[in-house]
């Protein structure tokens, strides 16, 4: 079972692999699964790649390929579009069995843990804004950044490096040293609690927690949805998130849409626009 600065050093290598390989479409995610009974590493992230044909201004296809757009990093696991259905399975859960419907037919997928998070571009964060949940723990665990796990860890792998060639009246102290960097580590984990972020950044965040996630999904084309709350309460990153996944291209994993409602949703110009009267 993986715990806290396993995964750390999971989302570490992944954020490596997308900024050595200039990755646009970044994962925000990451859960561990077990997938018809196969380990599987899904990275949730933002856009579901489409197939583009190049165009001239006028419209005229520059050439017969085509390519995709917004193309996600997977090597080293499988990318999952968070509007899509089985995103709304990762993004909704942390622990547990849960059956999930494929074209081919239903299948069981068992969730051990979810991190969400925001990519950073400086080197010596990796990520920030980590939400971690562990299956059999009730407890949310919130860091800044990914540095704050991993620093932690690497102060212990360096005293165990010592201790491989460490004089053997050297090595006690080196141990006691060990054991009091793993009791430090379980404290700060221990302690870990959500931070308020700053009111810019909230609208930024790529996850939603459970409640929002539900609220962003439900109501297309069959009701009215009013989003209420106080100040602070995620009124307005809430709605920019529901109108991200309603003109994505998985919105038709759960509904057959009229071209009527196409128009609606993905014809911005003539059909609907967003105003904010804040920066």
């Amino acid at each position: 079972m993986e715990h806290i600065d396993d995964i750390a050093i999971r989302v570490k290598q992944h954020r490596e692999l997308e900024i050595n390989t200039e990755t646009t479409n970044c994962a925000v995610g990451r859960s561990m699964t077990s997938y018809n009974n196969q380990e599987k590493q899904f990275w949730l992230i933002n856009k579901a790649a489409k197939r583009v044909e190049p165009k001239d201004f006028n419209g005229n296809v520059i050439t017969s390929a085509t390519y995709l757009d917004a193309k996600p990093y997977n090597g080293d696991g499988f990318p999952v579009p968070r509007d899509s259905k089985l995103g709304e399975l990762v993004v909704g859960n942390h622990e547990g069995k849960h059956k999930y419907q494929t074209p081919n037919g239903e299948i069981e997928i068992e969730i051990f843990n979810r991190a969400t998070y925001n990519p950073s571009l400086y080197e010596d964060e990796y990520a920030t804004d980590i939400l971690i949940r562990l299956t059999n723990d009730p407890k949310n665990y919130s860091f800044r950044t990914l540095a704050e796990i991993l620093t932690l860890q690497k102060e212990i792998d360096e005293v165990k490096e010592q201790l491989e060639t460490a004089p053997q009246e050297e090595q006690e102290l080196l141990v006691q040293r060990i054991e009091e960097k793993e009791r430090k580590k379980k404290t700060y984990f221990d302690k870990a609690q959500s931070f308020i972020r700053k009111q810019a950044k909230l609208r930024h965040q790529h996850i939603l927690d459970e409640m929002q996630d539900s609220v962003r999904r439900s109501k297309i084309f069959n009701g009215v949805l009013i989003i209420d709350g106080g100040p602070g309460t995620g009124k307005t990153t809430s709605l920019i998130q529901r109108i991200k996944f309603l003109i994505s291209p998985s919105i038709e994993e759960y509904i057959s849409l009229t071209q009527i409602q196409q128009d609606i949703l993905f014809k911005q110009s003539t059909s609907w626009i967003f105003f904010s009267p804040s920066n």
